[in-house]
């Protein structure tokens, strides 16, 4: 397994590749480390769970759309375990599902959306 920045509190969220997602913002709502950083801040670890709010997606209301509920990224180092968890690393991919509004209706989108850790916070600290 090549290694992989690890993500700290200064890393972000965006759509991964195929998603029909466009626009909008992630909030990550997990709670990071508070003992153990990747570089000058915190590392995230564990699931990383996250909300979503006003993307788009062809056919719906512009800005409509939102995390129905919370989506997750399973973490895939093997071998770091800060605080008894593996670390999350930049390119970790998971889903959330998402609803939006068709003419002012709310209409759920059929499938999970894929999203991904896509900036990592820092340069420096790596995990397998």
């Amino acid at each position: 397994m090549p290694l992989k920045e690890i993500m700290n509190t200064d890393g972000s969220l965006a759509h991964d590749t195929g998603s029909p997602v466009s626009g909008g913002s992630f909030t990550i709502t997990s709670s990071p480390s508070t003992k153990n950083k990747a570089k000058t801040k915190f590392m995230y670890r564990g699931v990383l769970n996250f909300t979503f709010s006003g993307g788009n997606i062809s056919g719906y209301d512009p800005n409509t759309i939102v995390s129905a509920s919370p989506g997750s990224i399973n973490p895939t180092a093997t071998k770091k375990k800060p605080d008894g968890q593996f670390v999350l690393r930049k390119d970790d991919i998971g889903t959330m599902m998402v609803t939006g509004t068709i003419s002012g209706v709310p209409t759920p989108f059929p499938s999970p959306v894929p999203v991904k850790i896509s900036i990592s916070g820092q340069d420096k600290v790596t995990a397998q």
